[in-house]
């Protein structure tokens, strides 16, 4: 479920306005709650382990909150934040135990942000506001709370910046600055935040969408790192496939700049060298 949540967060990156046109892929807004529960439950199962306590609860919440996440016409942040802290706030009966949030919930959050077409919300800023939260959790070291932010999270979060590209001149740059947080906190000795495929994916993704002059050349820049950081870490290091020439493609495309056609070009001539290369 975890790399499941990693390859939305890739294949996410269609313009805005095509956000509604896969219906046929999303779950009907008509199932009832049982039908729902019988979809999602043997997937949460196996990211909630039958140890953890109050786990009937938590998968109940992390439902409704994946599920308004998949239905991006019909919800909003502000529902599933709502649940969320609905879920932390909630005086439990005695005979109970009250199940807080957990990183699970957050990133099913976050995510619902990154998808989210309030007008009156920037997905960027949601997304950061709430990362924020979890690493003040995680600094906080709340035993009773569970959030600790993870490459899921940042992956995420620079998502919802890509995709407010729109509305917010510089998101492109806010979307690297995740990455190089995430960096700084992995050398720090916070391993499960290391960036990723995606991570590096989602970053050149929003210099793809922007609109400020030196887009394409970031995006280059982003993916000589990504090939740098294979070559020093073949087996775990962020591998750039065909989604990130795509984008680099596109940036050059859109930037309209001299010499673009020759270095798409030059790009092209890389894509086939490291295809030939595995």
């Amino acid at each position: 479920m975890i790399r499941r949540f990693q390859d939305e967060d890739a294949g996410a990156h269609d313009s805005d306005d095509n956000d509604g046109n896969d219906d046929n892929k999303r779950i009907p807004t008509k199932h009832t709650e049982k039908d729902l529960m019988a979809l999602t439950v043997p997937v949460l199962k196996t990211m909630i382990p039958s140890t953890v306590k109050g786990r009937s609860k938590m998968l109940k919440a992390t439902l409704v909150a994946t599920i308004l996440a998949s239905q991006e016409e019909n919800a909003s942040g502000t529902e599933i934040s709502t649940i969320t802290h609905a879920t932390a706030n909630t005086t439990a009966p005695p005979t109970t135990t009250a199940v807080p949030p957990s990183t699970i919930h957050y990133n099913a959050v976050i995510n619902a942000w990154a998808h989210a077409t309030d007008p009156n919300r920037v997905p960027g800023h949601e997304a950061a506001r709430l990362l924020a939260e979890m690493i003040a959790c995680a600094r906080q070291k709340r035993t009773a709370s569970p959030v600790r932010p993870d490459t899921i999270t940042f992956n995420a979060v620079a998502n919802a910046w890509a995709r407010s590209s729109r509305r917010v001149p510089d998101a492109a740059t806010r979307a690297e600055d995740v990455l190089r947080t995430a960096q700084a906190l992995a050398r720090a000795g916070a391993p499960d935040v290391r960036p990723d495929t995606v991570t590096y994916t989602t970053a050149i993704y929003a210099y793809s969408r922007s609109q400020t002059p030196d887009a394409a050349r970031n995006a280059a820049r982003l993916l000589v790192e990504m090939v740098q950081e294979r070559a020093r870490d073949p087996r775990d290091g962020p591998r750039p496939d065909v989604v990130v020439f795509n984008s680099v493609l596109v940036a050059i495309a859109r930037s309209g700049e001299e010499g673009g056609g020759r270095r798409a070009e030059r790009l092209l001539r890389k894509m086939e060298e490291i295809a030939e290369g595995e």
